[in-house]
């Protein structure tokens, strides 16, 4: 059994949320400036699973009419609608493969249905890689559109899963 739960973030969450991230970079990209704050404030959804003693994880996503500035996202909103975005996820190193992902990713698909999103879509980088994220994904129901080569020198493969 679990001792965590799921909530939707709060400006005090954003320390343990940017630990988070640098814990899992270069998998999860790094916030900008403000950018952090943005997300909290502009996202459809912003999840954090916490234990009793801290944050374990989040994700956070947006919705298709959003005015989210990622170069992936901008790729969905010229090729598909009716979308939720999963722009990232992250979770603690000690708490990988707890279920963690999998019950965040249900709780969005939940939400999505419910406020009739087509598809939740995301991207995996592919370069540099990151293979147990395209696992989880493939094992999660996403299929593979295309893929990406970013600005900033990445290689993505820009991912769906139809609801």
């Amino acid at each position: 059994m679990n001792d965590w739960k799921i909530r939707a973030t709060q400006t005090s969450d954003t320390a343990a949320i940017r630990a988070l991230t640098a814990e899992g970079y270069p998998g999860v990209s790094l916030f900008e400036p403000n950018e952090l704050e943005w997300a909290i404030a502009h996202a459809a959804r912003f999840l954090i699973a916490a234990s009793p003693e801290r944050i374990v994880a989040y994700l956070i996503a947006f919705a298709s009419d959003s005015e989210y500035d990622g170069e992936e996202f901008r790729w969905f909103q010229q090729n598909a609608e009716g979308f939720l975005y999963i722009d990232r996820i992250a979770v603690a190193g000690d708490m990988r493969r707890s279920g963690l992902g999998k019950a965040l990713y249900a709780h969005l698909e939940q939400f999505a249905r419910k406020q009739n999103f087509r598809q939740l879509v995301c991207e995996v980088n592919l370069k540099p890689p990151n293979p147990v994220s395209l696992a989880f994904h493939t094992n999660q129901g996403f299929k593979r559109l295309t893929t990406l080569e970013t600005r900033d020198a990445r290689r993505v493969a820009l991912l769906y899963k139809q609801l």
